[in-house]
């Protein structure tokens, strides 16, 4: 018999996606965790940041440049901060390509990372993971689309045109809305919030019922803070109901189409701004994740990545929308369906074009996990020469990965056994990404396979410097606690580990040096209350 359905409590009746409490939630969300959320494991980021993305835009953009003027600066918008690393090694890549082929347009690009979020920005700016480039980067606050207003406000220059504007899964988070055609007949879909009465809510807020629906009806910006430590805890109803397109944002757009389909008036907005500012011979380059469906019956499915929330882009209905406002919506030659790329623009260099279809293709994407898979395969088999050599084609073919570099160095260190290698491409690694928790581990693991304790030590110490949240480290340096003699240091250790362990990767591990730390520390005692008993003794 089926238990009954805990008693509901009310927040928000049906309205369209974009409008729900939990989207409004959602950028404060960010603003909390910012780059915490990359680097915490919240929101997946190699997919945009292992450098391969800007490997690949870095020599699309060098291409494109043969079609824009041969002075005066190219301007660079990077739409989202995302994890600051998509800059960096974008940046890093244009400065190796430009010197290998001996031409001036690094020095010419002035990049600006705009991102919505405060915190984004200011957490950017503390990790110093562009600070090498100097006046080159400038980080500015600026909503999506918005960035136009802002520049004036930071010092930009407000005529400045774009070269290339590129959006990494930002377009996906901004309003969007899901409509549905069937017998003619046009649907939205709309979604009612509401909490269970199970209490956690209550303990979260101290706040009853009332008072949560109070803040709701409010929704101002202090009312949304109080109310972000339900954000996990919203359950909702999901339907379509009639609605009449004239009503909808950016209506003229509304693709004519039947079934289900994503109506993403945030994106369109964001792409009318970048488009109308592209200077000669510039271009939008999107990479993002195509809407799939709304399901029947319809359920509150979208993109959820800890408190973000996400709903993938209707890519017909940007290449036409690009088609009507006389633009050209270039697409890969091999492209994949779910994660669509575009480069948007008129009058691009040839060689660009051809250029961006062939990178952004699944073969270049599949290039790169063949060998992953082989290695595997040799790795498990024991046949570590064939891995090795595999590993050092990937080396040379990839020098910007900096994951590419990391799942080397582990294999160095705990298969190969080759520990100052894995030294030497764990520290390249961290050239290209020096706020890297787990790369710091990974370097401090080859330290200690040499008995080099102190260095790594340090390099623990360095990943939970980086990041407070740091699990790995801990565990790594509870371990080495225990070797050493020092339970209550272990035990430390262990403790802050298991409250950061949200999705408990380390659980078992922590529990087992947890017991040796307790018994160590228990077994030191009882030595101490017999020396002090003999020494008692003795005395009399």
């Amino acid at each position: 018999m089926a238990s009954p359905e805990p008693t509901r409590f009310p927040l928000q009746d049906f309205t369209p996606m974009h409008r729900s409490l939990e989207w409004r939630l959602s950028p404060f969300w960010w603003e909390a965790r910012a780059q915490d959320a990359f680097h915490g494991g919240d929101v997946p980021y190699l997919v945009t940041s292992d450098g391969r993305l800007a490997d690949q835009a870095a020599r699309v953009f060098l291409a494109a440049a043969a079609g824009m003027p041969a002075e005066g600066t190219l301007w660079i918008l990077e739409a989202g901060a995302g994890s600051g690393l998509f800059a960096r090694l974008f940046l890093l890549a244009l400065r190796d390509l430009c010197a290998a082929e001996g031409v001036d347009v690094y020095d010419r690009v002035r990049y600006v990372v705009a991102d919505a979020s405060p915190g984004m920005i200011r957490k950017l700016t503390e990790s110093a993971l562009l600070e090498e480039f100097g006046d080159q980067v400038r980080l500015v606050v600026a909503p999506l689309p918005g960035v136009d207003d802002a520049l004036a406000g930071c010092g930009l220059d407000p005529n400045a045109r774009w070269s290339m504007v590129t959006v990494n899964y930002v377009l996906d988070s901004l309003p969007a809305t899901i409509l549905r055609r069937r017998d003619g007949r046009l649907e939205e879909l709309r979604l009612r919030t509401f909490l269970h009465e199970d209490g956690v809510w209550y303990s979260l807020t101290g706040m009853e019922h009332a008072d949560i629906l109070e803040l709701v009806r409010k929704g101002d910006t202090e009312s949304y803070w109080k109310l972000l430590p339900l954000l996990h805890h919203l359950r909702m109803d999901a339907r379509f109901e009639p609605v009449d397109a004239a009503a909808l944002p950016d209506p003229a757009r509304v693709p004519d189409a039947n079934g289900a389909f994503a109506h993403g008036l945030g994106a369109l907005a964001a792409l009318d701004e970048f488009t109308g500012r592209l200077a000669p011979g510039g271009f939008v380059l999107v990479n993002d994740y195509a809407f799939e469906g709304a399901g029947d019956p319809p359920v509150a499915e979208y993109q959820r990545f800890g408190g973000s929330a996400a709903l993938g882009l209707n890519v017909a209905q940007i290449d036409r929308a690009m088609a009507a406002a006389g633009l050209t919506s270039h697409a890969p030659e091999h492209t994949d369906a779910t994660l669509p790329a575009r480069m948007i623009g008129t009058d691009l260099a040839p060689a660009a074009v051809e250029l961006f279809r062939a990178l952004f293709g699944t073969e270049t994407r599949d290039k790169l996990k063949q060998p992953l898979e082989q290695i595997a395969e040799h790795t498990e088999a024991g046949r570590m020469q064939e891995a090795l050599t595999l590993w050092q084609g990937l080396l040379d073919d990839h020098p910007r990965n900096w994951h590419v570099r990391e799942q080397a160095a582990v294999f160095l260190t705990h298969h190969a056994g080759l520990h100052e290698t894995a030294i030497e491409v764990a520290r390249e690694a961290l050239r290209l990404h020096p706020c890297a928790s787990l790369l710091w581990n990974v370097l401090g693991d080859a330290f200690l396979h040499m008995k080099d304790t102190r260095s790594a030590v340090e390099c623990y110490e360095t990943s939970i410097r980086l990041h407070p949240g740091e699990v790995r480290a801990r565990l790594n340096l509870a371990t080495l606690m225990n070797l050493r003699g020092h339970p209550a240091e272990a035990l430390s250790l262990v403790n802050a580990a298991l409250q950061h362990d949200v999705r408990l990767d380390y659980s078992e591990d922590l529990l087992v040096r947890q017991r040796e730390a307790s018994e160590l520390l228990m077994e030191m005692r009882k030595q101490e209350a017999a020396r002090v008993q003999d020494r008692v003794r003795h005395l009399g």
